[in-house]
């Protein structure tokens, strides 16, 4: 009798995490959705005031461009609804079958074509947003959106705080080590990118799908950057410079996974000086990861010639970090034509990683 109170209540417990779990989801699902909206409301706003040159962006004016097309392209998708009869026999049967393929074929279309306006739409918003935080673009009634959308986010933020695992505070566990004293360790520059690497892999793994890389790289960042930000002095005051180095190499990692790259990791770590702008060309950046140059001479001269600073002689982890992001985060800003001022690190929105998605397929020539 004991023994079956116990497999009761023990039955009960498992009904009642899983009842918990689906509520979480929805929960996360539902506010999800919300932020999809604001972010399509914003890029409404967005076109409606780049059309009249309240502010001036060749991003957003890109992307307004592409919203235009596909408004066009919903406008000229056909209706099929000629009125006329079909009539009898198999002749009959043969006009209502044929008309009903053509209405599918075009009711396709139709839904195709809203779904892109509609990722179109948000793209535009995710993009307005994060130029509206970086001071870019100033306006009323973008900004009255914006905290909106930060109001989403940190409801998210909470939820994922809910519904962490036990576990949760062990992960990233080999990044973590790379940080330890402080920052203050020993190894070269190159070396610090080969266990970047290795960071990486040791936590990441699976496989994935395409819409999985996207999926866990928005994840990882919101992830990553509560970890850091709950736990005081971790990343030695370099915590939102190392998470995006950390969730940009994932993505590669994870891109070179997908596509069936079979990359060491002094390889990605080649590849990575080439994405963040620290070498023009992959051979250079081959023999940079071999220390032929040490990448602390190349990061030297790029901080110098690119912000005028001086790179420390015997760098920790974080000198080394924080380097890195700033060498990439000034030539980021200067093909976008921004000024230095802007830089910043930014929360991984649906559009920004896709970007960085983007950009990874291209570095590894499978784009």
């Amino acid at each position: 009798m004991r023994a079956k109170r116990g497999l009761l209540d023990g039955l009960k417990n498992a009904a009642a995490e899983t009842g918990r779990k689906i509520g979480e989801s929805a929960k996360d699902f539902q506010t999800k959705r919300e932020l999809a909206r604001e972010y399509e409301r914003l890029g409404e706003i967005a076109r409606e005031r780049s059309r009249a040159r309240a502010f001036v962006s060749t991003e957003i004016e890109t992307l307004v461009d592409r919203v235009d097309a596909l408004e066009t392209r919903a406008r000229d998708v056909p209706v099929s609804d000629d009125g006329t009869e079909a009539g009898g026999g198999v002749r009959g049967l043969r006009a209502a079958a044929a008309g009903a393929g053509r209405k599918i074929g075009e009711n396709a279309r139709e839904l195709q074509t809203k779904r892109e306006l509609a990722e179109a739409y948000e793209d535009l918003g995710e993009a307005s947003y994060e130029l509206a935080k970086s001071g870019a673009i100033r306006d009323a009634e973008i900004d009255a959106r914006v905290e909106k959308i930060d109001a989403i986010h940190a409801s998210l933020d909470a939820l994922v705080e809910e519904s962490k695992e036990p576990s949760e505070g062990d992960r990233f566990r080999s990044l973590r080590a790379m940080f330890t004293d402080d920052g203050v360790h020993s190894f070269s520059a190159e070396g610090f990118l080969v266990r970047l690497v290795q960071a990486v892999r040791d936590e990441e793994g699976g496989e994935r799908s395409s819409r999985d890389v996207y999926v866990s790289a928005r994840k990882r960042r919101r992830t990553l950057g509560l970890i850091a930000l709950g736990t005081g002095p971790f990343f030695a005051h370099a915590a939102n410079q190392v998470a995006d180095l950390y969730c940009e190499t994932a993505v590669v990692c994870e891109v070179a996974s997908l596509h069936d790259l079979d990359l060491t990791n002094d390889d990605v770590a080649a590849h990575m000086l080439m994405l963040w702008s620290i070498s023009n060309d992959l051979p250079t950046a081959r023999g940079a990861v071999r220390g032929h140059p040490p990448v602390a001479d190349i990061l030297g001269a790029k901080l110098l010639a690119l912000a005028g600073e001086q790179f420390p002689p015997d760098p920790s982890t974080a000198d080394i970090a924080q380097a890195l992001w700033g060498i990439r985060a000034i030539a980021g800003d200067m093909a976008k034509g921004s000024s230095k001022g802007s830089l910043r690190t930014v929360l991984f929105t649906g559009h920004r990683t896709k970007k960085v998605i983007r950009r990874a397929e291209r570095q590894l020539g499978v784009r």
